[in-house]
């Protein structure tokens, strides 16, 4: 992520973010104080990458201040706005902070708080254990919630001991996907781009109340997850667009292996590239 950052500065396709709508009457100092003392528990948040010839030099900055950002919405258009312009705000690699907060005023005792920060120091589990560690502190700010069991940097150190077995392992990967075909020809009503483009667009539906208990029963009756049943179906469904039988799909995992990183706070995902051979029949 760091040389993607060098080769198209300034963009904001690795920010990852996050918002909360809160209710009620709301205590600012708490809240902020909150998200300083949070901070201040992982250091991949307080983690930015300096340029040292041309290599990357990750620095950890000592535990200070959180700035919490304020702004005001009057309408649903203007919050979207506002959370559009906040998670498209670029990060400073070299500078940090590579985390940052806005509390949205909606109403008095309305208020949307946003999170984001760049993917290189966090990954969307890591939002998760963050808004936990939220929670509890701003409940009683006396509290001290278990630290996780295992740093981002021990990780690391321990990753890099295992540097033979996964070798074996990227072997493994490429024998599997030897031969593939480089693309998909999927009959879309426009040809594809000759330069990737991360524009886009999202679309929004409601799959039928009696569809997901069929899908979770057809996950326990194969020991697997509904998540495994849908991109099988997406699988299928491209060999039927298509005509291939031979599909690759790329999907993420979250690539927690280890009991003692499930609440540390670092870039953890991996994308992996699935294979499928579709039998027509």
């Amino acid at each position: 992520l760091w040389f993607v950052e060098q080769m198209a500065p300034g963009g904001s396709a690795y920010t990852i973010s996050s918002a909360l709508r809160l209710e009620g009457a709301l205590d600012v100092p708490r809240l902020s104080a909150a998200l300083t003392r949070i901070r201040a528990r992982h250091p991949s948040l307080r983690t930015r990458f300096e340029d040292e010839g041309g290599a990357p030099l990750q620095a950890i900055d000592p535990p200070q201040p959180l700035e919490l950002a304020r702004a005001d919405a009057a309408d649903p258009d203007a919050l979207e706005a506002t959370l559009a312009g906040f998670a498209a705000e670029p990060f400073d690699l070299s500078a940090g902070p590579l985390v940052r907060c806005l509390l949205v005023r909606l109403a008095p005792e309305t208020h949307v708080l946003a999170l984001a920060a760049h993917h290189i120091v966090a990954d969307h589990r890591s939002l998760e254990v963050m808004i936990g560690d939220l929670v509890a502190l701003y409940r009683d700010p006396a509290a001290e919630p278990p630290a996780p069991a295992m740093s981002y940097a021990a990780h690391a150190l321990a990753q890099r001991g295992r540097a033979g077995e996964f070798e074996a392992q990227a072997e493994a990967w490429r024998q599997e996907l030897d031969g593939l075909a480089p693309l998909l020809d999927l009959p879309t009503d426009l040809p594809r781009p000759p330069r990737r483009d991360p524009a886009g667009a999202r679309l929004r539906f409601e799959a039928p109340d009696a569809l997901l208990p069929r899908i979770e029963a057809l996950a326990r009756a194969h020991a697997t997850t509904p998540y495994v049943v849908l991109l099988a179906a997406f699988h299928a469904l491209h060999a039927r667009y298509s005509g291939a039988q031979d599909i690759c799909i790329g999907t993420t995992v979250s690539n927690r292996d280890r009991a003692e990183v499930a609440d540390t706070v670092g870039y953890f995902a991996n994308t992996l590239a699935l294979r499928a051979r579709i039998d027509p029949a």
